[in-house]
């Protein structure tokens, strides 16, 4: 059995849940304790008492430290689940740790890519498994549709279009990897500022070129009025709407018109639900299985930096209004 910890007990390391059974296991404290391959031995947040709470529901000891956590408890497992701007020199002390053989990073893995490829670099010299909490890479139901699509499921791709908000790293990252997991590379970026968000990450807008020639769209919008995470693909034989952040994936096929003969047209969907079921559960399945059969995860360091690629050509498009080729 794997010794796990994870650094930051906020709600997505160790918060307490929802209950809701769309999200089932959705904190890295609740998948190690219930992961049948790891054992949840140590936590560590800057706040003492939320450390205690978070251990009093998951088990194992709490510090205030990362460093005394990792010197002390010696997990093969690390979780890192504090705030953005301190995933890299976690992950980095993590990763430097002389019993650790897995990380799980919280998105975004760093906050350029140039630290994050350096990291999965870092990862790759030293034999340890680097994962990026990219949840959708992990759930069942989204391997599913990636095969379906891959297979011409939906046809020729056509377009993709989606919306997020808080923030074009934070969670637009998630969209752009999302993107590459099931429709490929972009090969061509363009950004605008359209709302004006300011700060260190603000949410931007987005088209893309794809390899096979189709485009992508990503609309921002504001985060302040309600939480949206939604991709919508459409291909030449039917189409699939993630929605609801991807609790559901809805799928059209084309179709006769039954009112216009000679025409084809989307016709009734098919509704899967639960599509994130567990998704912390998953990745850390994932993880571990990665790192007992010498295999890489289904999320890796190089996804994480090249999200953050795609994210940073975008803004550089919006700082000068013109087309980045990635090519």
């Amino acid at each position: 059995m794997l010794r796990a910890a994870v650094l930051g007990c906020g709600a997505i390391g160790a918060g307490a849940g929802s209950g809701h059974p769309d999200v089932g296991i959705g904190t890295h404290a609740a998948a190690y304790a219930a992961c049948p391959e790891t054992e949840l031995v140590a936590l560590a947040d800057p706040d003492p008492d939320r450390a205690r709470e978070a251990a009093g529901r998951h088990g194992g000891t709490t510090h205030t430290d990362p460093a005394a956590l990792l010197a002390a408890e010696a997990p093969a497992l690390v979780s890192v689940c504090t705030p953005d701007d301190t995933h890299a020199e976690l992950v980095e002390l993590a990763l430097r740790a002389p019993a650790t053989r897995g990380v799980l990073a919280e998105k975004p893995l760093a906050l350029d890519a140039a630290t994050a490829a350096a990291l999965a670099a870092l990862a790759r010299a030293r034999g340890v498994v680097l994962a990026v909490n990219y949840s959708r890479r992990f759930a069942p139901a989204f391997a599913a549709l990636r095969d379906r699509i891959a297979g011409g499921g939906i046809g020729a791709l056509q377009h993709v279009s989606g919306i997020y908000v808080k923030g074009l790293l934070h969670n637009g990252t998630h969209w752009l990897d999302l993107l590459r997991f099931l429709a490929g590379e972009p090969v061509e970026v363009r950004g605008w500022d359209r709302l004006r968000e300011g700060g260190r990450d603000p949410s931007l807008d987005a088209e893309l070129t794809l390899a096979g020639g189709a485009g992508a769209r990503l609309a921002a919008l504001d985060t302040a009025a309600f939480t949206a995470f939604e991709m919508d693909l459409i291909g030449t034989s039917g189409r699939v709407w993630i929605a609801d952040a991807g609790h559901e994936l809805i799928a059209w096929p084309v179709a006769d018109d039954p009112r216009h003969p000679g025409y084809r047209i989307l016709r009734p969907a098919t509704v899967t639900t639960g599509a994130l079921r567990d998704a912390a559960l998953h990745a850390v399945a994932d993880l571990a299985a990665a790192v007992r059969d010498g295999r890489d995860p289904l999320c890796t360091g190089e996804d994480g930096a090249a999200a953050l690629a795609l994210a940073e050509a975008v803004r550089a498009s919006a700082g000068d209004l013109g087309y980045n080729e990635r090519r």
